[in-house]
Formats: C-alpha cells, sequence, structure tokens
C-alpha cells in the first residue's frame, strides 16, 4: 500500500480547539482505504518527524538570514556605487584652481 494523502488539522474553534484530528488514505491492488486519525494516532507521527521538522526550520531560518544578508550587501554595494557616482559628479562641476 502507498499513502495517497495525509491531512492532519488543529482545531482552532469548538469544543475540539487546540486539538488535532485527521485522515491517512492508502491506495493499493485492492483499491484506497482512508483512516481517521485521532489525537494519539497524530501525536505520534509528529514525535517520528519532530526531528525533520526542526532541521527543514533551521535550514530554511538558514536560507532566509543568507538571502537577508545578500540584500544588505547589494544595498551598501549601490550606496557606495551612488555616493561615489555622486562624488565625482561634484568634483567635476568643481571650479578649477
Amino acid at each position: 500500500m502507498k499513502l495517497l494523502r495525509l491531512s492532519i488539522e488543529r482545531h482552532t474553534y469548538g469544543e475540539k480547539k487546540g486539538t488535532f484530528s485527521g485522515e491517512a488514505t492508502f491506495t493499493g491492488e485492492t483499491g484506497k482505504v482512508t483512516l481517521n486519525l485521532n489525537e494519539h494516532h497524530i501525536e505520534q507521527m509528529l514525535l517520528v518527524c519532530a526531528d525533520g521538522i526542526i532541521e527543514s526550520a533551521k535550514a530554511a531560518a538558514r536560507m532566509f538570514v543568507q538571502e537577508a544578508l545578500a540584500g544588505t550587501e547589494a544595498a551598501k554595494q549601490r550606496q557606495l556605487a551612488s555616493t561615489t557616482v555622486q562624488d565625482i559628479a561634484a568634483r567635476l562641476q568643481e571650479p578649477m584652481p
């Protein structure tokens, strides 16, 4: 059997607020079967996946910081280039001694 679809949802209101529920749909030679996942099932899945989730979050944060730093460096270079052009233009407008 192959996992076809996994859906996990945290309830945001009502008597189930803050809890998880979900469904897992599997397909195989004999057809499809869908299982309702309760809070315990989902907790076990999240425990198994926790390390991967943490590593993915760290990698995303590193990429975000690298992009932000690259953007900051590019902005600095543009500002430096702009300042240099303005300085040269100002010198060209100065009267010759």
